[in-house]
């Protein structure tokens, strides 16, 4: 399956070489992860400190993740194998990125809308009202707010994962790549090439946050939460956003990302909040490449 979702590790990966030691490493991952975890429980405590669990019993049902997931993979195969043909052809390496992303983005578009419909749907039979995107007694702003801040005290904990991951695949002797969306942009920075950068930029700040926040933690995060508590949903709803990313050297970091964004979801009960934390972070990521290629 041709995989375009641009949420990476791979920029933190290539901007922070591991040091020779391993001890070394592990050190100041140890260090960096601490710093995270002791400063977003302080933010916490200042956005929420009454607040223990925001998110209310779910709407959603089983049926519901099987029907939304299920059709996100038909289009991504559908999407991948019109486009296989084109691919195939001599001399082209990736077959009209642009419109691939457009295609994609118009099926990730598809299942926030099924999935809104759905809640909308529940609410009116289960005579409930809720938001969808913002908890009760929650601000807007506030939600946001607490999304971008939680990313800067994650920062640290994001290279310190990063730096204990590369050693784990060193030390297995795993080959691994760059993810290809993220070398998608880093070819169009370096040909200062627009009409593909903008669409690439477009799916990463926009389009995958909304839509992977509303299936993976809208959906899917609060359905297991409902059967197995916070670590479980956490933990399975992290490990398939994880999967979704077509390269292995993402996938330590991102499952850690994932964690957060359940975390910040469940401590907020509000969805905006982990929606601005997972743009705050692909937004630094593309940053972040902008820089390397700079320089």
């Amino acid at each position: 399956m041709y995989q375009v979702s641009p949420d990476s590790a791979s920029p933190a990966m290539e901007l922070v070489a591991a040091p020779p030691h391993p001890l070394i490493a592990l050190a100041i991952s140890s260090l960096l992860i601490m710093i995270t975890l002791v400063t977003l429980r302080k933010l916490a405590r200042r956005f929420w400190p009454d607040r223990e669990v925001g998110i209310q019993p779910s709407v959603f049902t089983a049926r519901d993740v099987l029907i939304v997931f299920g059709l996100l993979i038909l289009g991504q195969v559908a999407v991948s194998m019109l486009w296989q043909p084109a691919a195939a052809q001599e001399g082209v390496s990736r077959p009209m990125p642009a419109l691939l992303l457009a295609a994609m983005s118009l099926v990730y578009i598809a299942m926030v809308a099924l999935t809104t419909s759905l809640h909308r749907l529940h609410c009116i039979q289960k005579q409930r009202s809720e938001s969808f995107l913002v908890a009760t007694g929650t601000r807007v702003r506030q939600a946001i707010a607490y999304g971008i801040l939680a990313l800067v005290c994650f920062l640290p904990a994001h290279f310190g994962v990063a730096i204990v991951w590369e050693l784990v695949l060193t030390g297995l002797e795993v080959d691994f790549d760059t993810q290809e969306s993220v070398l998608m942009i880093m070819e169009a920075i370096r040909d200062k090439n627009w009409a593909q950068l903008a669409p690439l930029i477009l799916l990463a700040t926009i389009v995958a946050p909304i839509s992977e926040e509303v299936m993976f933690r809208g959906l899917l995060f609060r359905v297991l939460l409902d059967r197995g508590g916070f670590f479980m949903a956490a933990i399975i709803s992290s490990a398939l956003f994880t999967l979704m990313h077509d390269s292995i050297a993402s996938w330590g970091p991102l499952m850690v990302l994932g964690m957060l964004l359940a975390w910040v979801y469940h401590r907020s009960g509000s969805l905006l909040a982990s929606i601005a934390l997972h743009f705050a972070f692909n937004t630094a990521m593309i940053s972040l490449l902008f820089i390397m290629e700079g320089n």
